[in-house]
């Protein structure tokens, strides 16, 4: 299940209670540090409100300017994915992580923002 900023459960707080209500080995949390922002929360309070159930993270940031949301390059944004990573690897994660490429023109932004995952990445695995 995704948090989405618009959604019912857009924060890692939420998705948790959902999760938690389930209760089913086979319903999983998508976490989108990005999204929970976006929604008022702190993504490593979400990230640690959903603890192991996080099955996925969709990598974004942003900055929110004027009361709207401006996509960021990774690691300019508002979210410490430093710290994202350090947590994960605490919770054990291992599963896929996925880049969300906002800025235009993708293909010159994608390849930047995929070096920046992975420097994430290696930083924090130990």
């Amino acid at each position: 299940v995704l948090n989405e900023a618009s959604g019912a459960h857009a924060t890692g707080a939420q998705l948790a209670t959902l999760l938690e209500a389930v209760d089913h080995t086979s319903v999983v949390a998508a976490w989108s540090p990005s999204a929970a922002l976006r929604a008022g929360e702190d993504p490593l309070t979400g990230l640690k409100a959903l603890g192991k159930r996080v099955a996925l993270v969709r990598c974004s940031d942003g900055v929110v300017r004027d009361g709207k949301w401006v996509p960021a390059p990774l690691g300019e944004g508002k979210v410490d994915w430093d710290a994202q990573f350090r947590l994960l690897r605490s919770l054990e994660f291992d599963g896929p992580v996925s880049l969300e490429i906002e800025l235009k023109p993708a293909p010159k932004h994608g390849l930047q923002e995929a070096t920046r995952l992975v420097q994430f990445i290696r930083r924090t695995r130990g």
